[in-house]
């Protein structure tokens, strides 16, 4: 793979549930990357300086010390324009409605299948990727022949 395919980033506390997520998209010939932290991931997206490339975020609501709504909050304070699906349990779906209402793009309940989950992402990614094309393709019939 390369660097400029879109990567699935999943952020997640609990070490065993990140490392699934990780193997399954893995798995389906997907680029991943797995985070412990939402502090972690913020810092990494901060470090982009706005270069962003096409990604999407698995995110679970329920971290410690920084909550997924937070790492959320402050994604869209960084212009971070990757859709994020939020990933939920306890009985947060009220919390995630909210979310999904000020941008998230989806959310699914645990447990989940896996299937289900796959297509949720795979829809994000053509969405994006549509996007870009639509971009590109102004960009060129704006440019003078």
């Amino acid at each position: 793979m390369t660097s400029q395919e879109p990567a699935i980033h999943v952020v997640d506390d609990d070490a065993d549930f990140r490392d699934a997520l990780a193997w399954l998209f893995d798995s389906r010939g997907h680029q991943v990357r797995a985070w412990a932290s939402g502090q972690a991931f913020v810092d990494m997206a901060r470090g982009l300086n706005g270069q962003w490339r096409s990604a999407v975020v698995l995110l679970d609501i329920r971290m410690e010390p920084l909550s997924g709504l937070t790492t959320f909050g402050l994604l869209k304070e960084l212009g971070c324009p990757w859709p994020v699906l939020f990933l939920t349990g306890h009985g947060d779906v009220s919390m995630v409605v909210l979310a999904v209402k000020n941008g998230a793009w989806d959310f699914l309940e645990k447990p989940f299948q896996d299937n289900e989950l796959v297509d949720k992402v795979e829809a994000a990614l053509a969405r994006i990727q549509s996007d870009e094309a639509r971009l590109e393709q102004q960009l060129r019939q704006a440019m003078p022949a």
